[in-house]
């Protein structure tokens, strides 16, 4: 089965922690060391710790390359796929690759969980910026909120996480995601706050579950323990270096390649590979670009063999209907 491009590249999208970041999805699809509760991609098929080959290095930087010629300036090239990227072995020589190539800088937005080996330490190491997860600072919450591979612990995590921040010479950054009832409290932040003091990240970034998860009972925290738990981590690190991103992105840009209805539906197929991506923003991408009508656009999306529309805490989404098939 051959492999499209847009499987392997979307965007550019606009990213709350990246600015215009054009996506790369190096590993087949819930590829995962962890099967997260609150995971946008869906539950995780196939949970490994074994890293392994997913395309060719040459195949997926020339995909990339023939995307930015097309679409302008981007912020970032980031490799956040829909599992996790450092179970590809090729992670490094992508990266170096891509900047021996072209001017822009690379991105890495992964869970954490295999940075105690030093192979994968050494595969970031060329990075711009890596965004790390740190959901929990105990055992019991990593194993209900993140669900990882029998073979992980949160010791070794936090071990690996460590030995990468004192060695990392880029930009290192931080996300969490709350969960209402399991990692919401006071408590769950003082531990937080103590592991990020220990790695010293840029900016730790605080998220909500605003698109549809893996579990449909996971929801946001009420506002007031959102805000007693941004203030212990506020107090701990500064003001200026926590940011909670608690809603959806702007509506995604479209590239300057991508004048008609066939493109664009395969820009909304890609972004939609990785992530939900909201009805109404899928619906003005081709009403605005294309000049269909709302109710044609509408259809057409619904339509779609590919995709199927959900809903979460009273939006409606798009999401890809099932795994491509390997």
């Amino acid at each position: 089965m051959g492999t499209s491009w847009n499987e392997m590249v979307f965007g550019p999208v606009p990213s709350r922690r990246l600015g215009r970041s054009l996506g790369v999805n190096n590993v087949f699809m819930k590829y995962c060391t962890y099967s997260c509760i609150y995971c946008q991609a869906g539950k995780t098929t196939n949970l490994t710790i074994e890293r392994t080959t997913f395309y060719k290095p040459e195949i997926l930087v020339n995909a990339v390359i023939k995307v930015l010629e097309n679409v302008g300036n981007v912020d970032y090239v980031t490799f956040v796929p829909n599992g996790e990227p450092t179970l590809d072995t090729n992670l490094g020589t992508e990266i170096k690759m891509l900047k021996n190539i072209v001017d822009v800088k690379i991105a890495v937005i992964t869970n954490a969980s295999l940075l105690y080996r030093q192979d994968v330490r050494l595969d970031l190491s060329s990075a711009d910026l890596v965004s790390v997860k740190v959901d929990s600072s105990t055992e019991s919450v990593y194993r209900i909120l993140n669900r990882p591979h029998p073979n992980l612990n949160l010791r070794i995590v936090l071990d690996g996480l460590h030995a990468f921040s004192r060695e990392f010479q880029g930009d290192l950054i931080t996300e969490t995601m709350l969960v209402r009832g399991v990692n919401d409290t006071a408590e769950d932040a003082a531990g937080l706050l103590e592991i990020l003091q220990s790695i010293e990240p840029r900016v730790a970034y605080v998220m909500l579950p605003v698109r549809p998860p893996a579990e449909d009972w996971v929801s946001p925290p009420p506002a007031n323990a959102i805000e007693a738990f941004l203030d212990v981590l506020r107090g701990g690190l500064g003001k200026n270096r926590v940011v909670l991103l608690g809603r959806l992105e702007p509506p995604h840009d479209i590239p300057r390649s991508l004048g008609d209805l066939d493109r664009i539906l395969n820009h909304i197929r890609s972004v939609v590979h990785v992530h939900p991506l909201k009805l109404e923003y899928a619906i003005r991408l081709l009403v605005s670009n294309v000049g269909v009508a709302e109710e044609d656009a509408l259809r057409m999306l619904l339509n779609d063999p590919s995709l199927e529309l959900i809903h979460y805490m009273g939006q409606r989404f798009l999401r890809l209907r099932s795994p491509p098939q390997r």
